[in-house]
C-alpha cells in the first residue's frame, strides 16, 4: 500500500509541526529509540524522502544498528486504528534498500 501525504512543511521555528497525537496515540509507549529515529528523520528529510542506513544512524544516535532497525520497522507499521484502502497510515514507507518515503499525513 502506498502512503498518502505531501512533503514535510517547515511551519515552526523548530521544523515541521507535529500533531501531539503522535505522542499519545500512534507511538505511545514506543520507546526512546523510535522517537530518536523519528526526529532524525524529521531533521534530515529531503522533501518527503529519507535514507536510513541503520549502521550510520546507530553511530549518530549512540545505539546499536539492531535497535535502529527495530525503530524503523515500528515507524513502518500501520497505525493501530488502521488505514484506508488508499493508505496504510504508517509514518514511513520503504521504497528501496535504505530509502523511505515519509507519509506526512501520519505525522
Amino acid at each position: 500500500m502506498m502512503c498518502q501525504g505531501s512533503t514535510i512543511r517547515h511551519t515552526s521555528l523548530f521544523g515541521p509541526s507535529l500533531s501531539p497525537r503522535i505522542f499519545t496515540r500512534h507511538l505511545c509507549g514506543a520507546g526512546t529509540d523510535v522517537f530518536a529515529v523519528l526526529f532524525y528523520v524529521i531533521a534530515n528529510a529531503y522533501k518527503d524522502t529519507i535514507e536510513l542506513n541503520p549502521k550510520l544512524v546507530a553511530n549518530i544516535l549512540g545505539c546499536t544498528p539492531e535497535r535502529v532497525q527495530d525503530a524503523i520497522d515500528r515507524l513502518c507499521l500501520p497505525k493501530p486504528q488502521g488505514g484506508s484502502a488508499k493508505t496504510d497510515s504508517s509514518i514511513l514507507e520503504r521504497v528501496g534498500q535504505w530509502q523511505y518515503r515519509i507519509c506526512t499525513g501520519a505525522l
